[in-house]
């Protein structure tokens, strides 16, 4: 995968004091035999950049020591995802103060296969033969599926 898969990543501060976004850009081969996988992650942080900070910390570990990371990557991703919000909410209640938030916006390629996810509002898009192709939905706290979860 290294050999086939290039990659580059860029932030931009913008008017803010400081830059509030975190991601996550890795290539490894979980075993010998194991296909190459490639984790890349967007965190969009809202308020402060420590939810963000630890979400790129976390994310890692969640996601590849996850029961169903090697055969059932949907689930790996949905259960490392939930696993992850519990841990940023249950750090808010403890207090300290912190009450910034963030999205996620992740793409894993395992071999020749893609798998994408996101919480809140950010996007991925893939560009296919120079065409955009939609790989996630935004979340809208005004859909009525958001509003019965």
């Amino acid at each position: 995968l290294d050999d086939v898969l290039d990659y580059a990543h860029h932030a931009l501060r913008g008017a803010r004091p400081t830059l509030e976004d975190r991601y996550v850009a890795t290539v490894f081969r979980p075993s010998l035999t194991a296909a190459p996988t490639g984790i890349f992650a967007v965190f969009d942080g809202h308020g402060g950049e420590a939810t963000a900070q630890f979400l790129q910390d976390e994310l890692e570990a969640a996601l590849t020591g996850h029961e169903h990371f090697a055969g059932d990557l949907p689930k790996a991703l949905r259960g490392a995802c939930a696993a992850l919000e519990a841990r940023v909410l249950e750090r808010q209640r403890g207090g300290g103060g912190d009450t910034s938030g963030s999205t996620l916006t992740m793409v894993v390629i395992r071999g020749r296969r893609l798998w994408s996810c996101n919480v809140g509002d950010s996007r991925c898009v893939m560009a296919r033969a120079g065409d955009p192709v939609v790989m996630t939905e935004d979340h809208d706290p005004e859909a009525p599926a958001e509003r019965e979860r």
